[in-house]
Parts: C-alpha cells; structure tokens; sequence
C-alpha cells in the first residue's frame, strides 16, 4: 500500500487538470494500469520471502565457503587421525581375533577339566562312601572275630573244666562205692558233701564258661550282621537310588537304625552269681511256685533239712577230730 500512495504521488502531477473527456480516459487507463501493478505487486509478495530465504542460504552458503579451506584442513587431519586409528583398530582387531580364538580354546579345556573335575568329585564321593563303608564293616569284623577267639578261649576252658569235673567225679564214686557198705551214715554224708564241693568248682566254672560262650557269641553274631550291612550297604544305594529316591531314604534310614543298635540288648541284664542262682531265677522255678502250692515251701524244707545235715556232719566231723586231738595229746602226755 506504501508504493502505490507512492505511484500515487508521482503521477498525481502528471495528470491535467481540466474536466474534459480525454482526463476522463486517462484517468481510466491509469487506474488500469494502477490495478494491474497491485495485482503484480500482489503475486511479487509471496515470492519476496522466498528470495528473502534464498539470500539467506546464499549468504551461508558464501560463509560456509569462507570457511571451506578450514573445514578442508579439518577434515584432512580428521582423516588422518581415523586412518590411524583404523590401522590401529586393524592391529587391535587382530590381537582380539587371537585372543577370542584363545579364550574359545581355553573354553574348551575349562569345559573338560570341569567335567573330568565333576567325574574324579563323583568318584570321591563314592569312593569315601565306600571307604565309610568297608571302615565301618572291618571295625565290626574286628571285633566279630575278637569275641570269636575269646569264645575259643572259654570253649577250651569249659572243656578242662567239663574233664576235672568228670574226673573228680569218677574218682569220688569210686572212694564212695568203696566206704558205702563198711561206712557209717555220718562218714558216708561228710564223702558225699566232700564229693559235692570236689566236683561243685569246676561244674561251676564250666556253668560260668557257658555263660560267657552264650553272651560272646551274640555279640560276634550282632557284629557280623553289622558288618555285613556295612558292606552291603553300597551296593543296596546305587541300585535304589537309580530305583527310586524314596527307596534310598528309607534304606539309608534301616541302616542307620541297625547300625545305631546297641550290642548289649543282645546280652542278659541279669547277673547270677551261681547256677543255684540262676536256677532259681529261671521261669520254669517261678511258674512252678506260682503253679504248684507249697512248693515254695517244701524247697525250704529241703535246703533246711540239707543245711541242718551239713551242720550235723560237720560237728560230728569236728568233734571227731578233737577227741582224736584230746587222744593224742594223753598219749603223749603219758610218754
């Protein structure tokens, strides 16, 4: 609008000023003339922005190549600098291919020590396993076969003691079968006690070896059983546990429980001092006392009647032998 008040201005004293015909013709055509400049002047106004951004782009355009020798220099040190770090990075790439081919057979042999390594702790483990095992089962051989040579012991010590036995006994008999018509009741009663103590020692001492044979050999057998289960007990696990887990439980449990036992359950906790004792305490005696009546009684009795004939014999025997005293003593005094 500022430029056509300017065209305005400057044709305005151009123009004639008389009211005629031919002022009225120009006056049209400047005023076409006028519309179509607007018009022109309408179409110019969008691209006057356009120029305005490319004078601005030629504009950085020129300072850009201002700068172009700078950026040349930039770029060539640039370059340089790449070209070196690309013959580096060759050089490192190539270090790194060795290095990666190394770790990957390095990875390789870790890998086969690892499984050799699982391997040899596998057959550690078994081989302590069965080390327990066979050290368990020696110990209790041991011992088994300990007890088997003290139950040789007292089976020799029952067999003399079964032969004095039978010996004095034969001995006894005989001195008895020899006084039996000739001796009075007395004399016959102190051979019988003499013959019942003789022959009471060692049927004791035999009674006592019986004793000790039984109790050992329980042990020894108590302890073989262990030692067998020791030794089984390796071969029973890798087949259940190649079974069933549950199966392995429970077998370890049953070992522990058998192996957990203690050896004296298997022995008698009564002690008896004397087969009488042991006689007495037997449960055919208590069933036949709480079975026949009187019974108690008449077996005190007895062992009264036995005791007071003991006692009798022995002061007869004792009497006996002071007046066989007293007789000697007068028959020295008188010499």
């Amino acid at each position: 609008m500022n430029t056509l008040d300017g065209l305005r201005d400057l044709f305005e004293p151009l123009t004639p000023k008389d009211d005629g015909g031919q002022a009225v013709m120009q006056l049209k055509k400047l005023q076409a003339r006028i519309r179509a400049m607007e018009s022109r002047f309408r179409d110019l106004e969008p691209r006057t922005g356009t120029m305005e951004e490319m004078v601005g782009r030629i504009e950085s355009a020129n300072e850009a190549a201002d700068r172009l020798p700078e950026t040349l220099e930039s770029l060539i040190e640039y370059q340089n600098k790449l070209s070196g770090i690309e013959r580096a990075s060759s050089k490192d790439y190539a270090t790194i291919e060795n290095l990666k081919a190394l770790s990957e057979s390095d990875r390789d042999a870790f890998e086969m020590i690892k499984t050799e390594a699982s391997s040899v702790l596998q057959r550690c483990e078994t081989a302590y396993s069965a080390a327990t095992s066979v050290g368990l089962a020696a110990a209790f051989t041991e011992r088994s076969e300990a007890l088997t040579k003290t139950i040789n012991t007292w089976v020799v010590c029952l067999g003399v003691s079964l032969a004095i036995a039978c010996g004095l006994g034969f001995y006894r008999i005989t001195e008895l079968s020899a006084v039996i018509d000739t001796a009075t009741p007395l004399k016959f009663a102190l051979n019988v006690l003499v013959s019942a103590l003789a022959v009471g020692g060692p049927i004791w001492f035999a009674w006592l070896s019986t004793t000790q044979i039984g109790q050992r050999f329980r042990l020894s057998e108590d302890y073989a059983f262990k030692a067998s289960v020791s030794r089984a007990y390796e071969g029973y696990r890798s087949e259940a546990s190649r079974i069933d887990k549950d199966l392995e439980a429970r077998l370890l449990a049953s070992a522990l429980s058998r192996l957990d036992e203690l050896p004296l359950r298997v022995l008698d906790h009564r002690t008896h001092g004397s087969p009488l004792h042991e006689l007495a305490s037997s449960d055919v005696v208590t069933k036949a006392l709480k079975a026949v009546p009187g019974f108690a009684g008449e077996v005190k009795t007895l062992a009264s009647r036995a005791l007071n004939a003991v006692e009798t014999a022995t002061s007869a025997a004792s009497a006996k032998v002071v007046r066989k005293i007293e007789r000697a003593n007068d028959i020295t005094d008188d010499v």
